[in-house]
Protein backbone atom coordinates (compact mmCIF):
# COMPACT_ATOMS: atom_id res chain seq x y z
CA UNK A 1 0.00 0.00 0.00
CA UNK A 2 2.66 2.10 0.58
CA UNK A 3 4.21 2.18 -2.54
CA UNK A 4 0.90 2.74 -4.70
CA UNK A 5 0.08 5.34 -2.00
CA UNK A 6 4.00 6.78 -3.29
CA UNK A 7 2.98 6.62 -6.70
CA UNK A 8 -0.63 8.38 -6.36
CA UNK A 9 0.77 11.28 -4.59
CA UNK A 10 3.19 11.73 -7.22
CA UNK A 11 0.99 11.65 -9.86
CA UNK A 12 -1.71 13.91 -8.31
CA UNK A 13 1.44 16.40 -7.45
CA UNK A 14 2.59 16.78 -11.39
CA UNK A 15 -0.72 16.76 -12.72
CA UNK A 16 -2.29 18.89 -10.01
CA UNK A 17 0.64 21.92 -10.91
CA UNK A 18 -0.65 21.52 -14.75
CA UNK A 19 -3.94 22.33 -13.90
CA UNK A 20 -3.90 26.58 -13.87
CA UNK A 21 -1.03 27.96 -14.04
CA UNK A 22 -2.38 31.63 -12.34
CA UNK A 23 -2.94 28.98 -9.63
CA UNK A 24 -1.77 26.17 -10.08
CA UNK A 25 0.54 26.27 -6.61
CA UNK A 26 -1.79 26.38 -4.46
CA UNK A 27 -4.27 23.84 -6.05
CA UNK A 28 -1.63 21.54 -6.51
CA UNK A 29 -0.19 21.80 -2.53
CA UNK A 30 -4.56 21.47 -1.99
CA UNK A 31 -5.18 18.20 -3.76
CA UNK A 32 -1.27 16.73 -2.84
CA UNK A 33 -2.20 17.61 0.96
CA UNK A 34 -5.79 15.85 0.66
CA UNK A 35 -4.79 13.07 -1.21
CA UNK A 36 -1.67 12.25 1.03
CA UNK A 37 -4.32 12.52 4.23
CA UNK A 38 -6.53 9.96 2.57
CA UNK A 39 -3.56 7.83 1.73
CA UNK A 40 -2.58 8.09 5.64
CA UNK A 41 -6.14 7.49 6.92
CA UNK A 42 -6.79 4.08 4.49
CA UNK A 43 -2.92 2.80 6.23
CA UNK A 44 -4.34 3.91 9.46
CA UNK A 45 -6.89 1.52 8.97
CA UNK A 46 -4.89 -1.09 7.15
CA UNK A 47 -3.10 -1.59 10.57
CA UNK A 48 -4.56 -4.04 13.04
CA UNK A 49 -6.20 -2.23 16.68
CA UNK A 50 -2.15 -4.61 18.09
CA UNK A 51 -0.43 -1.83 16.05
CA UNK A 52 -2.21 1.43 16.35
CA UNK A 53 -1.47 2.80 19.85
CA UNK A 54 2.36 1.80 18.56
CA UNK A 55 2.54 3.40 15.34
CA UNK A 56 0.81 6.58 16.47
CA UNK A 57 1.26 7.44 19.56
CA UNK A 58 4.58 8.91 20.09
CA UNK A 59 5.47 7.90 23.61
CA UNK A 60 5.33 4.11 22.18
CA UNK A 61 7.76 5.55 19.01
CA UNK A 62 10.72 4.11 20.69
CA UNK A 63 9.67 0.61 21.54
CA UNK A 64 7.85 0.59 17.98
CA UNK A 65 11.66 1.33 16.85
CA UNK A 66 12.86 -1.63 18.87
CA UNK A 67 10.98 -4.15 17.39
CA UNK A 68 11.96 -3.81 13.65
CA UNK A 69 8.36 -4.57 12.45
CA UNK A 70 6.39 -4.42 9.33
CA UNK A 71 2.71 -4.25 8.08
CA UNK A 72 1.02 -6.07 5.33
CA UNK A 73 3.34 -4.70 2.44
CA UNK A 74 6.61 -5.47 3.99
CA UNK A 75 7.44 -2.15 4.72
CA UNK A 76 8.91 -0.82 8.29
CA UNK A 77 6.68 0.00 10.72
CA UNK A 78 7.61 3.79 12.05
CA UNK A 79 6.29 6.35 13.98
CA UNK A 80 3.45 8.57 12.37
CA UNK A 81 0.72 11.07 13.84
CA UNK A 82 -2.87 10.64 13.25
CA UNK A 83 -4.11 11.78 10.15
CA UNK A 84 -7.79 12.12 11.19
CA UNK A 85 -10.50 12.08 9.16
CA UNK A 86 -11.05 13.00 5.57
CA UNK A 87 -13.70 15.23 5.24
CA UNK A 88 -16.17 14.12 2.99
CA UNK A 89 -17.17 17.28 1.49
CA UNK A 90 -13.22 18.09 0.49
CA UNK A 91 -13.14 13.96 -1.10
CA UNK A 92 -16.36 15.56 -2.95
CA UNK A 93 -14.69 18.56 -4.50
CA UNK A 94 -11.25 16.69 -4.54
CA UNK A 95 -13.19 14.30 -7.55
CA UNK A 96 -14.92 17.01 -8.86
CA UNK A 97 -11.73 18.35 -9.65
CA UNK A 98 -10.01 15.39 -11.47
CA UNK A 99 -9.05 16.15 -15.21
CA UNK A 100 -8.25 12.76 -16.67
CA UNK A 101 -9.60 8.91 -16.53
CA UNK A 102 -5.98 7.70 -14.99
CA UNK A 103 -7.06 9.81 -12.18
CA UNK A 104 -10.45 8.64 -11.62
CA UNK A 105 -8.82 5.02 -11.73
CA UNK A 106 -6.43 5.86 -9.39
CA UNK A 107 -8.98 7.30 -7.15
CA UNK A 108 -11.14 4.28 -7.55
CA UNK A 109 -8.53 2.05 -6.17
CA UNK A 110 -8.85 4.55 -2.73
CA UNK A 111 -12.73 4.15 -2.60
CA UNK A 112 -12.10 0.57 -2.88
CA UNK A 113 -10.34 0.83 0.34
CA UNK A 114 -12.48 3.39 2.19
CA UNK A 115 -15.67 0.99 1.11
CA UNK A 116 -14.25 -1.33 3.82
CA UNK A 117 -13.67 1.25 6.40
CA UNK A 118 -15.84 1.51 9.39
CA UNK A 119 -16.32 4.73 11.98
CA UNK A 120 -18.16 5.14 14.67
CA UNK A 121 -21.64 3.62 14.19
CA UNK A 122 -23.24 5.79 16.89
CA UNK A 123 -23.57 9.35 17.34
CA UNK A 124 -24.34 11.28 20.18
CA UNK A 125 -27.03 13.82 20.01
CA UNK A 126 -28.37 15.52 22.94
CA UNK A 127 -26.48 13.14 25.50
CA UNK A 128 -28.44 10.39 23.31
CA UNK A 129 -26.86 7.75 21.08
CA UNK A 130 -28.62 7.19 18.21
CA UNK A 131 -27.20 4.46 14.96
CA UNK A 132 -25.84 6.47 12.19
CA UNK A 133 -27.64 6.60 8.77
CA UNK A 134 -24.73 5.13 7.33
CA UNK A 135 -24.57 2.34 9.60
CA UNK A 136 -20.79 3.35 10.59
CA UNK A 137 -19.29 3.33 6.96
CA UNK A 138 -17.35 6.21 5.56
CA UNK A 139 -18.44 6.33 2.02
CA UNK A 140 -22.03 7.81 1.47
CA UNK A 141 -24.15 7.92 -1.54
CA UNK A 142 -22.86 11.39 -2.23
CA UNK A 143 -19.32 10.64 -2.78
CA UNK A 144 -20.35 7.49 -4.97
CA UNK A 145 -22.54 10.39 -6.85
CA UNK A 146 -19.62 12.32 -7.66
CA UNK A 147 -17.23 9.56 -8.94
CA UNK A 148 -20.57 8.53 -11.06
CA UNK A 149 -21.09 12.29 -12.48
CA UNK A 150 -17.37 12.68 -12.88
CA UNK A 151 -16.23 9.25 -14.76
CA UNK A 152 -19.74 10.24 -17.01
CA UNK A 153 -17.91 13.48 -17.81
CA UNK A 154 -15.19 12.26 -18.87
CA UNK A 155 -16.29 9.35 -20.90
CA UNK A 156 -19.24 7.50 -20.97
CA UNK A 157 -17.43 4.08 -21.42
CA UNK A 158 -15.40 4.92 -18.28
CA UNK A 159 -18.90 5.51 -16.49
CA UNK A 160 -20.24 2.08 -17.47
CA UNK A 161 -16.55 0.85 -16.21
CA UNK A 162 -17.25 2.28 -12.93
CA UNK A 163 -20.64 1.67 -12.61
CA UNK A 164 -19.82 -1.99 -12.79
CA UNK A 165 -16.93 -1.84 -9.96
CA UNK A 166 -19.56 0.07 -7.76
CA UNK A 167 -22.03 -2.60 -8.42
CA UNK A 168 -19.85 -5.07 -7.42
CA UNK A 169 -18.79 -3.62 -3.94
CA UNK A 170 -19.58 -6.30 -1.24
CA UNK A 171 -23.01 -5.67 0.22
CA UNK A 172 -22.00 -5.39 3.75
CA UNK A 173 -19.43 -2.50 2.07
CA UNK A 174 -22.11 -0.88 -0.39
CA UNK A 175 -23.94 2.47 0.95
CA UNK A 176 -25.68 2.39 -2.42
CA UNK A 177 -29.05 4.56 -2.15
CA UNK A 178 -32.02 5.99 -4.40
CA UNK A 179 -29.95 8.77 -4.58
CA UNK A 180 -26.85 6.62 -6.45
CA UNK A 181 -30.56 5.27 -8.65
CA UNK A 182 -31.05 8.69 -9.29
CA UNK A 183 -27.71 9.68 -10.57
CA UNK A 184 -27.40 6.59 -12.78
CA UNK A 185 -31.26 6.88 -14.35
CA UNK A 186 -29.74 11.49 -15.15
CA UNK A 187 -26.77 9.81 -16.52
CA UNK A 188 -28.58 7.42 -18.85
CA UNK A 189 -30.88 10.28 -19.29
CA UNK A 190 -27.98 12.50 -21.20
CA UNK A 191 -26.41 9.38 -22.75
CA UNK A 192 -29.95 9.22 -24.84
CA UNK A 193 -29.40 13.31 -25.42
CA UNK A 194 -26.16 13.22 -26.90
CA UNK A 195 -26.69 9.65 -28.88
CA UNK A 196 -30.14 9.47 -30.52
CA UNK A 197 -31.40 9.30 -32.94
CA UNK A 198 -27.82 8.46 -34.44
CA UNK A 199 -27.69 5.62 -32.06
CA UNK A 200 -31.20 3.96 -32.55
CA UNK A 201 -30.00 1.12 -29.69
CA UNK A 202 -29.97 3.94 -27.17
CA UNK A 203 -33.62 4.94 -26.66
CA UNK A 204 -35.95 4.85 -23.58
CA UNK A 205 -37.14 1.40 -23.88
CA UNK A 206 -33.50 0.14 -23.07
CA UNK A 207 -32.82 2.35 -20.47
CA UNK A 208 -36.03 1.62 -18.27
CA UNK A 209 -35.15 -1.96 -18.90
CA UNK A 210 -30.97 -1.42 -17.45
CA UNK A 211 -32.88 0.21 -14.77
CA UNK A 212 -34.78 -2.37 -13.21
CA UNK A 213 -31.64 -3.65 -11.72
CA UNK A 214 -30.83 -0.11 -10.16
CA UNK A 215 -34.02 0.09 -8.80
CA UNK A 216 -34.18 -3.35 -7.05
CA UNK A 217 -30.36 -2.73 -5.76
CA UNK A 218 -31.96 0.50 -3.84
CA UNK A 219 -34.91 -1.08 -2.91
CA UNK A 220 -36.85 1.77 -4.17
CA UNK A 221 -40.42 2.07 -5.42
CA UNK A 222 -40.35 3.43 -8.78
CA UNK A 223 -43.20 5.99 -8.41
CA UNK A 224 -42.06 7.19 -5.06
CA UNK A 225 -39.28 9.00 -6.19
CA UNK A 226 -39.50 12.94 -8.00
CA UNK A 227 -36.06 12.76 -9.44
CA UNK A 228 -36.18 9.38 -10.81
CA UNK A 229 -39.13 10.21 -12.46
CA UNK A 230 -37.58 12.98 -14.01
CA UNK A 231 -34.81 11.40 -15.49
CA UNK A 232 -37.09 9.17 -16.91
CA UNK A 233 -39.02 12.02 -18.06
CA UNK A 234 -35.82 13.93 -19.66
CA UNK A 235 -35.12 10.38 -20.92
CA UNK A 236 -38.45 10.10 -23.17
CA UNK A 237 -38.08 13.46 -24.54
CA UNK A 238 -34.75 13.22 -26.22
CA UNK A 239 -35.88 9.83 -27.14
CA UNK A 240 -38.81 11.06 -29.11
CA UNK A 241 -41.20 9.11 -27.08
CA UNK A 242 -43.13 11.61 -24.11
CA UNK A 243 -46.70 10.72 -25.71
CA UNK A 244 -45.73 6.75 -25.71
CA UNK A 245 -43.76 6.82 -21.90
CA UNK A 246 -46.34 9.17 -20.40
CA UNK A 247 -46.11 7.11 -16.98
CA UNK A 248 -43.06 8.77 -15.56
CA UNK A 249 -44.50 12.57 -16.53
CA UNK A 250 -47.84 11.05 -14.96
CA UNK A 251 -46.11 10.13 -11.86
CA UNK A 252 -43.67 13.00 -11.82
CA UNK A 253 -47.53 15.48 -11.44
CA UNK A 254 -48.46 13.61 -9.21
CA UNK A 255 -45.33 13.89 -6.65
CA UNK A 256 -44.88 17.17 -7.18
CA UNK A 257 -48.60 18.48 -7.34
CA UNK A 258 -48.31 19.52 -3.81
CA UNK A 259 -44.56 18.79 -3.25
CA UNK A 260 -41.62 20.78 -4.67
CA UNK A 261 -37.70 21.16 -2.93
CA UNK A 262 -36.91 24.00 -1.03
CA UNK A 263 -34.05 25.48 -0.16
CA UNK A 264 -32.78 25.78 3.98
CA UNK A 265 -30.63 29.14 5.21
CA UNK A 266 -27.03 29.18 5.39
CA UNK A 267 -26.87 25.39 3.82
CA UNK A 268 -24.30 24.27 1.20
CA UNK A 269 -24.79 24.31 -2.60
CA UNK A 270 -23.68 20.73 -2.83
CA UNK A 271 -26.16 19.37 -0.98
CA UNK A 272 -28.79 20.73 -3.85
CA UNK A 273 -26.71 20.28 -6.79
CA UNK A 274 -28.08 16.74 -7.59
CA UNK A 275 -31.38 18.04 -7.66
CA UNK A 276 -30.61 21.23 -9.27
CA UNK A 277 -28.60 19.61 -12.07
CA UNK A 278 -31.79 17.11 -12.77
CA UNK A 279 -34.25 19.52 -12.59
CA UNK A 280 -32.10 22.20 -14.73
CA UNK A 281 -32.08 19.32 -17.27
CA UNK A 282 -35.84 18.44 -17.37
CA UNK A 283 -36.35 21.98 -17.23
CA UNK A 284 -34.31 22.44 -20.70
CA UNK A 285 -35.75 19.12 -21.95
CA UNK A 286 -39.16 20.74 -21.66
CA UNK A 287 -38.35 23.70 -24.40
CA UNK A 288 -36.95 20.70 -26.86
CA UNK A 289 -38.86 20.32 -29.95
CA UNK A 290 -39.37 16.06 -29.11
CA UNK A 291 -41.51 18.00 -25.72
CA UNK A 292 -43.66 19.64 -28.48
CA UNK A 293 -44.89 22.48 -25.94
CA UNK A 294 -45.99 19.56 -23.74
CA UNK A 295 -48.34 21.52 -21.04
CA UNK A 296 -48.51 18.81 -18.69
CA UNK A 297 -44.72 19.02 -18.57
CA UNK A 298 -44.33 22.51 -19.21
CA UNK A 299 -46.55 23.50 -16.17
CA UNK A 300 -44.91 20.64 -14.16
CA UNK A 301 -41.61 22.26 -14.91
CA UNK A 302 -42.80 25.82 -14.13
CA UNK A 303 -43.40 24.58 -9.85
CA UNK A 304 -39.97 24.39 -9.75
CA UNK A 305 -39.20 28.04 -10.51
CA UNK A 306 -38.68 29.24 -7.36
CA UNK A 307 -36.35 26.29 -5.95
CA UNK A 308 -34.57 26.95 -9.42
CA UNK A 309 -33.98 30.46 -8.78
CA UNK A 310 -33.01 30.56 -5.36
CA UNK A 311 -30.06 27.70 -5.88
CA UNK A 312 -28.66 29.68 -8.43
CA UNK A 313 -28.33 32.46 -6.02
CA UNK A 314 -26.80 30.52 -3.79
CA UNK A 315 -24.42 28.30 -6.58
CA UNK A 316 -23.33 31.66 -7.69
CA UNK A 317 -20.10 30.72 -9.99
CA UNK A 318 -20.00 26.52 -8.89
CA UNK A 319 -20.86 24.79 -12.25
CA UNK A 320 -23.69 22.31 -11.51
CA UNK A 321 -23.15 18.70 -12.30
CA UNK A 322 -25.36 19.29 -15.68
CA UNK A 323 -23.39 22.24 -16.53
CA UNK A 324 -20.22 19.91 -16.40
CA UNK A 325 -22.07 17.66 -18.76
CA UNK A 326 -23.22 20.28 -21.16
CA UNK A 327 -19.27 21.86 -21.48
CA UNK A 328 -17.81 18.37 -21.64
CA UNK A 329 -20.40 17.30 -24.56
CA UNK A 330 -19.68 20.52 -26.50
CA UNK A 331 -15.78 19.78 -25.62
CA UNK A 332 -16.12 16.30 -27.87
CA UNK A 333 -18.11 18.06 -30.39
CA UNK A 334 -15.17 20.39 -31.02
CA UNK A 335 -12.83 17.84 -30.64
CA UNK A 336 -14.42 15.35 -32.96
CA UNK A 337 -14.79 18.07 -35.60
CA UNK A 338 -11.06 19.48 -35.60
CA UNK A 339 -10.38 15.55 -36.10
CA UNK A 340 -13.09 15.19 -38.97
CA UNK A 341 -11.39 18.99 -40.40
CA UNK A 342 -7.90 17.17 -40.20
CA UNK A 343 -8.99 14.03 -41.63
CA UNK A 344 -10.64 15.91 -44.55
CA UNK A 345 -7.71 18.35 -45.36
CA UNK A 346 -5.32 15.25 -45.47
CA UNK A 347 -4.53 14.08 -49.24
CA UNK A 348 -5.55 10.51 -50.03
CA UNK A 349 -2.72 8.29 -50.99
CA UNK A 350 -4.20 8.13 -54.03
CA UNK A 351 -3.67 11.57 -54.96
CA UNK A 352 -0.27 11.86 -53.37
CA UNK A 353 0.91 9.40 -55.75
CA UNK A 354 -0.52 11.54 -58.76
CA UNK A 355 0.65 14.22 -56.96
CA UNK A 356 4.23 13.13 -56.76
CA UNK A 357 3.94 11.79 -60.54
CA UNK A 358 3.46 15.35 -61.98
CA UNK A 359 6.27 16.35 -60.16
CA UNK A 360 8.93 13.99 -61.68
CA UNK A 361 7.19 14.69 -65.35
Amino acid sequence: MLRQSAHIRRFFATSAISRNNSSSSSKGSSLYAFKSQLDDYIYYHSLSSQWRPLVYRQRNAEVLTSLNAVDKKNNPLVPRHYPGVPSKKKLIKFISLLLTAEEVKLVRSSLEELSKIRISNKTKRNGSTKKDANQGKYLDPSVLNEFLYKSYELDSKLFTENLVWADQIKEEDSVWSVKNTEAVAFVRSMIIKTLFPTNPEVNFQAMTEKMKHWVTKAGMSETGSILYNASLVIASVYSNSLKENSTALNNLNTLTRNKVYTVKPQTDYMQYDHAYSIISALKDASKHEYAENNSQLLELVSRWNSFLEDVQNMKQNTPSTYERFLSAEEGKKAVAAAATAAAAAEPVPEQESADAAKEQQ
